[in-house]
């Protein structure tokens, strides 16, 4: 378990370096706005692959777990063959939605990273393979090489052009390339395209749940950067963006984890001794989560204008609250294993569902009154309204022995019913 989340951190430790480096890169060489257009275009386009996504590669998670490796090429035909159906929708979509929403330089941005995130959403798809096979290391070793050729282009484009829209082509070209290393990868381990199953209105009707709380997902987690762009000012959205890219790239290992616990969940869903692994593992990383918000609250200023510059230490306390979510969502993240192994997915969905209502209203009145401080108060809120709802809905649905707290505050892991 130990090298699998290590290796699956390294994975999305490596898609989050470099967009950390290539926010770092394009606030020093095309400055304060460039950054606002371009980290809003990530989080966009973050958005339309989640949802171009339908849901897939979290459906694929108990899917594969409980299907034959054998089997398993008949999976990745139905992949493919939905990936290629659906991307020139997907893309024709996000251009007229963008062309009527925004204008200016983040239309160009926006437009830009329609080739980074169609790349994105056929990745995560491919890594679910990786994560539910327990040989992430596969996915690491793509990751790595998307990571040099999308950087290097993308410094070189930062420095030598003064659109972020060239940053985001860049990242394009490094999303292609990991994403061929990765189907070679599984060609290696012997899973091969075969006869896909069904595609179409047949397979949006099993992944809707996925695909319904995927959406929610990133509204929740994302409504404070389009809202920002939208009530506040560009040079406010461009500082936001150093704390965000930051604090993404900090959740990219607790979601490795997440996703290779679930996957074992779902096949034994009453397993005593992954029950309370996973109590184990929420306990340290909360503390040490909790360590960390505090060595931000003291240095995050600091830190952000030695790595963005000057004006970007004004976003300190943002970054403290933003560093906040990071035990929260440790939280959030398996205890939603725990509904999700027992098959409550529409418990889940309505649960996110009224977390995103509040991120939205409550992120609407914060950001028109207190800016990009109120949108991260409201984001580290959202998270904790979460946490209430999953501990609750665990308890509700599934039974109070399941439920998993911060700090291990319940009775002994071998009293754990098997069910």
């Amino acid at each position: 378990m130990a090298w699998n989340t290590l290796s699956g951190g390294i994975a999305r430790g490596l898609y989050g370096l470099t967009l950390f480096v290539g926010s770092i890169f394009v606030a020093q060489f095309q400055g304060v706005d460039a950054l606002g257009s371009f980290g809003l275009a990530l989080v966009v386009g973050t958005f339309a692959a989640v949802v171009g996504d339908c849901g897939m590669s979290q459906y694929l998670v108990p899917l594969l777990a409980r299907t034959d490796p054998d089997r398993w090429g008949a999976v990745l035909a139905t992949v493919r063959r939905f990936q290629m159906v659906s991307a020139l929708p997907a893309a024709a979509a996000f251009a007229v939605l963008v062309g009527l929403v925004f204008s200016g330089p983040d239309r160009v941005a926006l437009l830009a990273s329609i080739p980074w995130w169609l790349f994105t959403r056929a990745t995560l798809s491919l890594r679910t393979f990786f994560a539910v096979g327990e040989d992430s290391l596969r996915d690491a070793r793509a990751g790595l090489a998307e990571t040099i050729i999308g950087l290097t282009l993308l410094g070189a484009a930062s420095y030598r052009l003064e659109s972020p829209a060239w940053a985001l082509l860049a990242l394009g070209i490094g999303a292609l390339v990991g994403l061929l290393l990765r189907v070679r990868s599984l060609h290696r381990l012997g899973v091969v395209a075969g006869e896909p199953h069904k595609v179409g209105l047949p397979l949006l009707r099993e992944t809707w749940h996925f695909n319904s709380f995927n959406v929610l997902v990133m509204v929740y987690t994302r409504i404070d950067v389009i809202l920002l762009s939208l009530l506040g000012t560009s040079a406010e959205l461009g500082i936001y963006q150093a704390p965000v890219r930051i604090v993404t790239g900090i959740l990219l290992l607790p979601e490795a984890l997440h996703i290779l616990l679930m996957a074992r969940a779902s096949r034994t869903p009453g397993d005593r001794g992954l029950h309370a692994a996973q109590q184990q593992l929420l306990t340290i990383g909360f503390i040490i989560s909790l360590i960390g918000v505090g060595l931000v609250a003291v240095w995050g200023s600091d830190l952000l204008a030695l790595l963005y510059g000057e004006p970007f230490g004004a976003a300190g306390l943002a970054f403290t609250l933003l560093v906040a979510m990071v035990p929260l969502r440790l939280v959030v993240y398996l205890n939603e294993n725990q509904l999700v192994s027992h098959g409550f997915l529409k418990v889940r969905v309505t649960r996110m569902a009224v977390t995103a209502v509040f991120a939205t209203i409550a992120g609407t009145v914060a950001i028109y009154f207190y800016g990009y401080q109120g949108a991260a108060a409201v984001t580290v809120a959202s998270e904790a309204v979460l946490v209430l709802l999953y501990m609750h809905a665990v308890r509700q649905r599934v039974g109070s022995d399941f439920v998993l707290y911060p700090v291990g505050l319940r009775r002994a892991s071998a009293q754990l019913p098997t069910g």
